[in-house]
């Protein structure tokens, strides 16, 4: 019916996106390495795998096919009803959170401000053109942000209309 690569965010994003209700079992996900805690499995990337929901009537054909593939596959979650991604963990519930709160973006946020004025300074030359330029580059106030920028997902959620640098 649907799939998602475990690439940003891990299970919780390849599986979580997958249907409005779910219930994660995260000691039947395969493991590269032990040792992982419940929140490492929930958020532990991998672009080379793949989730995928199917109707439970066709799990053991759908685990066949893979296997003549010489793909490696296992049921790790339920569609539910009740619109909550749950993820379990060594017999405990470690994340039960509503749909309605997933794709809300978060709590409100709000702030207040008073713009001020900004301040012209007279700035006086006191070396050559390509010193100054190399100055006035390097300066925090004028330099690309560009790197830093690009620390940070702008694609997240549904508040980027325009994306930086650009569109």
């Amino acid at each position: 019916k649907r799939c998602n690569d475990f690439g940003a965010g891990g299970v919780s994003v390849a599986i979580g996106e997958l249907a409005d209700g779910l219930e994660i079992d995260l000691n039947a996900v395969p493991k590269k390495y032990d040792g992982l805690d419940g929140t490492e499995l929930a958020i532990s990337e991998s672009q080379e795998r793949m989730a995928v929901v199917i109707e439970a009537e066709n799990k053991d054909a759908f685990l066949r096919l893979a296997d003549s593939e010489n793909l490696q596959a296992c049921p790790v979650a339920v569609v539910k009803a009740e619109p909550r991604l749950v993820m379990n963990w060594n017999g405990k519930k470690i994340v039960d959170i509503s749909r309605e709160f997933l794709n809300s973006n978060g709590a409100d946020k709000h702030i207040d401000i008073t713009p001020v004025a900004g301040k012209y300074e007279d700035k006086t030359v006191s070396g050559s053109f390509a010193e100054e330029l190399k100055a006035v580059a390097g300066d925090l106030n004028t330099c690309s942000k560009r790197g830093l920028s690009e620390r940070f997902d702008s694609t997240i959620g549904a508040g980027t209309v325009l994306m930086p640098f650009g569109g």
